[in-house]
């Protein structure tokens, strides 16, 4: 297996006892001999027919077919990869793993141990200091005191002014590090402090798969005009939300072992934290962020299906149509839970309690009479002609990319039965929606091949010192900016990477032969393109010259006409079609100049960083802040660069620019919040219960 050796993987085995590690599952072996049997854990019989060598390691149920060693085991139970599952053996044998080299591997422990030892301040903080008591009355009044808060970590940060950034001095952490954690915001501004994200909320920790608290969600426990009642950490190196289930790691083992394998995916946290408590752990929630198909992949390691218990407003029932087309396009069986009205799973659990709920899990819908039902429900005439067609295209269109022949044709005979159609109707639509797919991706690969740039003449020759190919690729840069299919651009005279579209540079000239004339477009590159990221000297010169003319308000871009390479190269793009203007609405110059920016920001970043120390706070800062410049859509990307510009380049003068449109709202940086935190005045009562959770 990559990742391990060979003689390492035998080692933990060799350690391992398998049959004491299979009755610590809870499974009774009934030892004889070199053998023991039991009833298998993975599927119901009442004959035992699971058998488990100790001596040669391997374990073989003779019933479902079942069988592995000890690594295979734990993968089973608890819903690991392999290498999870070895490297959770290896710990328990004592057995040591030498990792491949990871240089963001310290970065990232960094990270873990931020979150772990605040996850402890928080709880520290809400059940020792007075300021607390409002979250501990509410969590009382949700009846989540107590041993619910202590199981799921329940937290709360501090409500005064430099509290964090003093927990931090404390434990050696530097606030850029927290910065990069997502619990302190950086100040926007020279004179400005950082800003406690989640300063007077209840908090959530959140954790990865193996319990290992990577960010917070937290609740704000007063009504404020200008913030949300939830917020959560933004991503980091270590939490990505769209691969993030709440309570996961709780729920996996309880999943792996359960009869049916079938997991309760819920809406929020404390529906979660409820049904945890209630006797149904099988139960998870996305994480400030719509179900993905990621999330159901995470789930496929250890369910074999899934009831989605969603509210039965309109939001909800849009919500429970979506994530189960997710599930269906997975290949995973799924079922809609229907709650009473104005229910969730936790005001039900409280008021009726575990059988109730129980009740509604047993009555869930399986997905195509749900899909039919609540389309038929938006028809003003659900029996017409037209409405049962439309709801006839919208079944076979939800099972379009399912990959299970038996999931895909039991979805359409449920559909065919509650429409009163013969399924044969069905299935005929089906094969024409998936020629229709295949002909429209036949089209957009034609498309793809004919915007690939036409052979051109012969490469200008470069001059006799050409300067090193500063140009990188930049794999991750936005897909808006790059074409679908990716080849490692070849190495070449610096003036033929101009040629390539590719290159950051070619789309910089490209871009500005094309496009200079366009206020919004040159606008968008003086305010956040720095010349000190151009490092091309062709590109560079032509930026120069475009900024130039466009201040001007030139017509045309005029090189000095001794510089012949740079005339021939401008006569070469001037000749060439304009590829941008041919991208669509999706595509538009604007588009293509905001995405450009950002790929050499995004360059500019991973440069410095390696060339910084890898365990230095610099490294750590430069790869956070990348990563999140990465994510950040336009609108919080632009103000974003803007705050750092003067810690990475040297801006153009602003004297040097004519009076500009005011930029767009949406483009200016963000207000600070309404209501800062107010300075603090120590009282004898709360400083010393503070200050000795820290």
């Amino acid at each position: 297996m990559p990742g391990i050796d060979a003689n390492v993987l035998a080692e933990i085995k060799a350690r391992i006892n398998l049959a004491d590690l299979i009755e610590e599952y809870g499974v009774s072996l009934r030892r004889m001999g070199a053998n023991a049997k039991a009833c298998c854990p993975f599927h119901k019989e009442k004959t035992p027919s699971f058998v488990v060598n100790a001596d040669k390691g391997f374990y073989k149920c003779f019933g479902c077919g079942e069988g592995g060693d000890a690594i295979t085991f734990v993968q089973k139970m608890e819903g690991l990869p392999f290498l999870d599952a070895a490297r959770k053996l290896a710990e328990r044998a004592g057995v040591p793993i030498a990792d491949r080299y990871d240089p963001q591997a310290k970065l990232r422990a960094r990270l873990y141990q931020i979150n772990q030892e605040l996850a402890a301040f928080y709880q520290r903080c809400l059940a020792k200091t007075p300021a607390a008591q409002e979250a501990r009355a509410y969590l009382q009044s949700r009846d989540l005191w107590g041993e619910a808060a202590e199981r799921f970590g329940l937290g709360y940060a501090p409500e005064i002014r430099g509290a964090l950034l003093e927990w931090a001095r404390r434990h050696g952490f530097a606030p850029d590090e927290l910065v990069a954690a997502g619990v302190l915001a950086p100040p926007r501004r020279a004179g400005d402090g950082y800003y406690d994200r989640f300063h007077g909320r209840l908090t959530f920790p959140i954790c990865d798969p193996q319990g290992r608290v990577i960010a917070f969600s937290c609740r704000l426990l007063r009504e404020a005009k200008h913030t949300g009642k939830y917020v959560n950490s933004p991503e980091t190196d270590v939490f990505k939300k769209a691969q993030t289930l709440y309570a996961y790691h709780l729920a996996r083992p309880n999943i792996a072992k359960a009869t049916p394998r079938r997991a309760i995916v819920c809406e929020g946290q404390v529906d979660v934290i409820r049904c945890h408590l209630c006797g149904f752990p099988t139960a998870v929630a996305s994480q400030g962020t719509a179900f993905t198909a990621d999330h159901v992949a995470l789930l496929r390691r250890c369910a074999d299906a899934a009831d989605l218990v969603f509210d039965g407003d309109g939001a909800g029932v849009k919500a429970a149509l979506r994530t189960m087309g997710l599930f269906l396009a997975a290949g995973m069986p799924v079922r809609i839970v229907s709650l009473p009205p104005g229910e969730d799973p936790d005001s039900l659990l409280r008021g009726q309690g575990a059988e109730a709920f129980r009740a509604c899990l047993d009555a869930a819908e399986d997905p195509a009479p749900y899909l039919v039902r609540r389309l038929r429900e938006r028809e003003a005439a659900p029996d017409a002609m037209d409405a049962t067609m439309r709801i006839a295209k919208a079944a076979v269109a939800t099972v379009l990319d399912c990959p299970e022949p038996v999931l895909t044709a039991r979805f359409l005979q449920d559909a065919a039965d509650a429409l009163r159609l013969p399924v044969a109707t069905l299935n005929s639509d089906l094969e024409t929606l998936r020629a229709d797919a295949a002909e429209a991706e036949r089209r957009r690969a034609e498309f793809r091949a004919r915007q690939e740039p036409p052979a051109g003449p012969t490469p200008i020759p470069a001059p006799e010192e050409a300067p090193p190919p500063e140009e990188e690729w930049v794999a991750d840069a936005p897909d808006a900016f790059y074409p679908e299919d990716f080849a490692e651009p070849p190495a070449a005279p610096p003036l033929a990477e101009l040629e390539a579209s590719n290159n950051l540079a070619g789309a910089l000239c490209e871009l500005l032969a094309h496009h200079f004339h366009e206020r919004e477009v040159m606008d968008c590159l003086v305010r956040h393109l720095p010349p000190a990221f151009v490092h091309n000297p062709f590109a560079a010169k032509l930026y120069e010259l475009a900024v130039a003319a466009s201040l001007a308000g030139a017509p045309n871009l005029s090189p000095p006409k001794d510089d012949a390479e740079l005339n021939a190269f401008l006569a070469h793009l001037f000749a060439a079609p304009d590829r941008i203007a041919a991208g669509g609405e999706e595509i538009t110059p604007l588009v293509y100049a905001r995405d450009l920016v950002r790929a050499y920001w995004l360059r500019e970043y991973g440069r410095r960083a390696r060339a910084a120390d890898p365990d230095s706070v610099e490294a750590f800062t430069l790869t956070q802040s990348r990563k999140r410049l990465q994510a950040l859509p336009w609108e919080a990307a632009a103000p974003f660069m803007d705050a750092l510009n003067p810690t990475l380049a040297a801006p153009r003068p602003v004297e040097a620019e004519p009076a500009r449109t005011p930029p767009k709202a949406a483009e200016a940086a963000p207000e600070p919040p309404a209501s800062p935190l107010p300075d603090w005045e120590p009282a004898p009562d709360d400083d010393g219960d503070l200050y000795d959770t820290l």
